[in-house]
Formats: structure tokens, C-alpha cells, sequence
């Protein structure tokens, strides 16, 4: 027997090793083979129990459930391909979420309780949906950063499934969202594009040289219209017309705002002579003729600018580029304007500018008639009385005195009058023959008086004119009387009766104003 030497031991032992290994390494891959080929599982269920349901996913995952009697239903499933057991898992919650059940992970195990119960029951917080099972309840708080926070939970309110649930928080400007986690991915798409920073631009202005501004404006509007598929009233629109300026305003909010600019130039060219030469203006106020002699004076050539002429009436004159011709018409009060376009909005400006209404004066006279020698008495008195004995005396006084009638000094007055008394006075009196009495006599007695109308004045006539302002009126109050003009005999025919005459005149009162 021949015994290996040290050396070739040592390569021997080696080779054993490795052969060792590698069987090792190969039976561990097999086994992870076929560990990963029986995790692989088909679902094929025919209206199931959910109880028995949950059963089956806790061997097929080695998951712990807990349910209540809550839990009925049944459900079918249909899954012919081979599954992991976590996307067994993702179609259990599935079919939960359509017997209005959810799943909640909770300390190593799965509540299973309804759906709209979810939101107080321990619903997880995440950051990102994605991470989450599709039709698992989550919480999520998405922050806004340009838009108000009640305009974006009006925008997303009505996307929120039936047992899901929308909070405004105010302090952070932010949404807290309480649903799937498929919804709440879709929720943060649409807030994503409406949580945009607002453009910078600013409004544009673009002048017309031809083109009405209004009418402009309305093929621009249905122009965004059928671009955006959004139909805006005038007032939400982002395209204004200026018809002052005679100018189209584009918003900052307009998308493709160079593409309206060129529409724009495209629409804003002259017109063709022959289109649109002849106008029709209804006046509301002002007469035609009147106002078709003031626009001809305006229009001649070399024509000075008249004395109140509109501002900028001379500048426009300047403007107008064709020949113009203006007729009134009487009947319809109208202005008949032959002019090109752009002509006719020039006229048009001053037009409007003239066609007020004017004010209006009114005047209420009364005409009467006088009678002299019954004229007014305006006169004063003025009395000085005592008393003696109890008897009146008259001290003084100006005007005719009647002492007997002292006391009664108002008996009798008609009109106006005015009058006043002072204080009564006592004075002693000595008589003559040594006798003394007492005096009595007020401080002061004044009357004024006016002696009353009567039969002195004859209303005649109370006309009233209403006119308007610059404008003259007449009136006139009475009657067309018959006179007797002339009398005509034939001097060769005897008892032939007289030819007479007759001229009708209006006999009355005539009131003018002038301008």
C-alpha cells in the first residue's frame, strides 16, 4: 500500500471541498426554484364566500385577517394566469373594495372592516400612492403652493369616492384626502396641473386701423371656443374689445396669444370699396336736418371749426380719408351717412356725441289786470290812551282820533295789520280846583295796517309753455274773432245792399320766449 505524501493530501482535501460546495450551491438554487414556482398561483373563484375567501388568501399568503360578522357577500373571481401572492393579495382587496370592505395593516395583521368606516380606523399616512395596494385606504395631505386651497376643494370635492373623505387645511393651504390610493393618485394629477405659478405676462393691446373692435372680438371669441372647447360668457373672457380705443385687449390668461395677434392682422385690412358705403343712423334725440347741416359745415373743406364744436372734431375731420355725403330723413329721423368704414366710425363718434337729449325748460306766467283808482292803503297810527273815572281820553296820537272808540281800536280794521301795546302807567293828576285822581295810559300803542284787496285785480290768463332748452316758443290764449275789414256800395244801383268784408283775427294773449 502506498501512502500520498503531504502535499498531494492537502490538494486532495481541496478538490473534496470544492466539489462539496458546488453540489451545496446547486441543490439551493433548485429549491429557490421551486420555492418561487409554488409561490405562483392561480385565482379561480365562482360567487365564493368572503369568510371562506379570507381563509384561503391567510394559507396562500401566510397573512393574519381579522373580521367581524360583518363580513358577507360573495364574490367571483377569475384569474387564469399564474399570480405572485402579492398580487393575489392586491385582487383581494380588490374584491373587498366592491362589497364595500377595506384592508388596514396594523401591527403584523389585517383588520377587514368597511369602507366607510376607514377613515377613523387607523387608515395609514403615506407619500406617495404608488406604494400603496390600488384600492387600499390611505391618508394623504397635499400641499398647495399658487392656488387658494377652497378653489381647489371645489375643483376635486365631486372626484372623491362615497366613503372617502375631503378636509380643508387652512394654515398650510393643503387638502387632506382620505380614499383609495388609486383615487388619491388621480386627485394629485389634477391638482399637480391646477398648482401651477401664474404667468407674468400682461395684458396686450392691439389697435385696429380698419376693423371694428366689436366685431373682432366675436370671431376671436368663437375662435377660442372651437381651440378650446370651452364656451365663456363676454364678461369670463379673455378677449375684450375696446371701442373707444377701437383696439382688441388679449388677457394674460390666453393661451397662444401670437396665434390671435396674427388672426388679428389677418382680419384688420380695408374693406372693398364697393362694401359697406351706405349707412343707415337712427337718431334718438336730435333732428336730422338740423344735425345733417352741422355735420356738412363740419365736413366742407377749409370749414372753420364752429363755436361749441365737439373736442377732437377738427382732429377728426383730419382722419377721414374718402368722400362723405350725409342726408337726413324726415320721416324716420335718420341720418343717411355714405362713407367708407373707417370714415363711418369717425362720423359716427361725433354723431353720438350730439345726439343728447336736451334740457328742458318750463314756464308758468299768470297775466292780470289792475284796477288804479282802487289802490292799496298802506298807512300807520299811532295812539296815546288814558283813562279818567273809567273813561277813555285821548292823550295823543297821529292818524284820526276817536275817543270814544279807544278801547275798541281793532273793531273794525280789515287787511293786513300789525300792532302792539306797552305796559299800563298810573299817573296822578291834579285838577285845577285842588282835586287830585289817577291816570291811567299804556307806555306806547303802535298799528300798522293794509287795507284789503277787493275787485282791484283780474286774473286774465295762466299760461304754461314747456320747450326745450335753446329752442324758441310761443303760446297764445284766445279766440279768432271776425272783423270787419271794408264796405263796398255800387254808386250806379240804388238800395243795393253793401257789400261787405270780413277779416278773421286771433284776439287774444300771446306769450314768446326767446332762445
Amino acid at each position: 500500500m502506498r501512502y500520498m505524501t503531504g502535499k498531494t493530501a492537502h490538494i486532495y482535501l481541496l478538490f473534496l471541498l470544492v466539489l462539496l460546495m458546488t453540489h451545496a450551491a446547486s441543490r439551493n438554487a433548485e429549491g429557490q426554484e421551486q420555492r418561487g414556482r409554488a409561490e405562483e398561483i392561480t385565482l379561480n373563484f365562482v360567487d365564493v364566500e368572503l369568510s371562506s375567501l379570507v381563509r384561503i388568501m391567510s394559507e396562500i399568503t401566510g397573512r393574519n385577517f381579522i373580521y367581524d360578522e360583518t363580513l358577507r357577500g360573495r364574490v367571483t373571481i377569475i384569474a387564469p394566469g399564474r399570480l405572485t401572492s402579492e398580487e393575489a393579495l392586491n385582487i383581494f382587496v380588490s374584491a373587498l373594495e366592491i362589497k364595500n370592505f377595506t384592508l388596514i395593516e396594523a401591527d403584523g395583521f389585517y383588520k377587514i372592516i368597511p369602507a366607510s368606516a376607514a377613515r377613523q380606523s387607523g387608515t395609514p399616512v403615506v407619500r406617495d400612492p404608488d406604494t400603496a395596494r390600488p384600492d387600499e385606504y390611505i391618508v394623504r395631505l397635499a400641499p398647495l403652493s399658487y392656488i387658494p386651497v377652497q378653489d381647489a376643494f371645489s375643483a376635486v370635492q365631486p372626484l372623491i369616492s362615497r366613503n372617502g373623505q375631503i378636509s380643508v387645511f387652512g394654515a398650510r393651504n393643503a387638502l387632506l384626502l382620505v380614499d383609495t390610493a388609486n383615487n388619491i393618485a388621480k386627485i394629485l394629477t389634477i391638482l399637480a396641473s391646477m398648482d401651477a405659478p401664474q404667468s407674468l405676462t400682461e395684458p396686450e393691446v392691439v389697435y385696429l386701423r380698419h376693423a371694428q373692435a366689436e366685431v373682432i372680438a366675436q370671431i376671436l371669441r368663437r375662435e377660442e371656443q372651437r381651440r378650446t372647447g370651452i364656451r365663456r360668457e363676454d364678461a369670463e373672457s379673455s378677449i375684450t374689445p375696446d371701442e373707444r380705443l377701437n383696439a382688441i385687449i388679449l388677457s394674460d390668461a390666453l393661451e397662444g396669444r401670437e396665434f390671435y395677434k396674427e388672426f388679428i392682422a389677418l382680419l384688420d385690412v380695408p374693406p372693398p370699396e364697393a362694401s359697406s358705403r351706405i349707412n343707415v343712423y337712427y337718431l334718438e334725440n336730435a333732428d336730422a336736418e338740423d344735425l345733417a347741416r352741422v355735420l356738412d359745415a363740419l365736413l366742407r373743406p377749409g370749414a372753420a371749426p364752429a363755436a361749441g364744436e365737439a373736442p377732437g372734431a377738427q382732429r377728426m375731420t383730419q382722419e377721414l380719408t374718402g368722400s362723405i355725403r350725409i342726408t337726413p330723413s324726415r320721416a324716420s329721423n335718420a341720418l343717411i351717412i355714405m362713407a367708407s368704414p373707417a370714415d363711418y366710425q369717425n362720423i359716427i363718434q361725433v354723431v353720438e356725441r350730439l345726439d343728447r337729449r336736451p334740457r328742458q325748460v318750463f314756464v308758468e306766467a299768470m297775466i292780470t289786470e289792475v284796477t288804479v283808482d282802487k289802490a292799496i292803503e298802506l298807512g300807520t297810527k299811532f295812539r296815546l290812551t288814558a283813562k279818567k273815572d273809567n273813561e277813555p281820553v285821548a292823550i295823543g296820537g297821529v292818524g284820526v282820533v276817536d275817543a270814544t272808540a279807544v278801547q275798541n281800536i281793532l273793531n273794525g280794521l280789515a287787511g293786513l295789520t300789525v300792532g302792539g301795546l306797552g305796559n299800563l302807567l298810573t299817573i296822578p293828576v291834579t285838577r285845577t280846583d285842588g282835586t287830585t285822581f289817577n291816570l291811567t295810559a299804556p307806555g306806547f300803542a303802535v298799528l300798522f295796517s293794509l287795507s284789503e284787496f277787493k275787485d282791484i285785480v283780474n286774473v286774465l290768463s295762466t299760461p304754461q309753455i314747456l320747450t326745450s332748452d335753446n329752442s324758441e316758443a310761443e303760446i297764445m290764449v284766445g279766440e279768432n274773432v271776425p272783423f270787419l275789414s271794408s264796405l263796398e256800395r255800387q254808386p250806379t244801383t240804388q238800395g243795393q245792399p253793401v257789400l261787405q268784408s270780413i277779416e278773421r283775427r286771433d284776439v287774444g294773449i300771446r306769450l314768446r320766449m326767446p332762445r
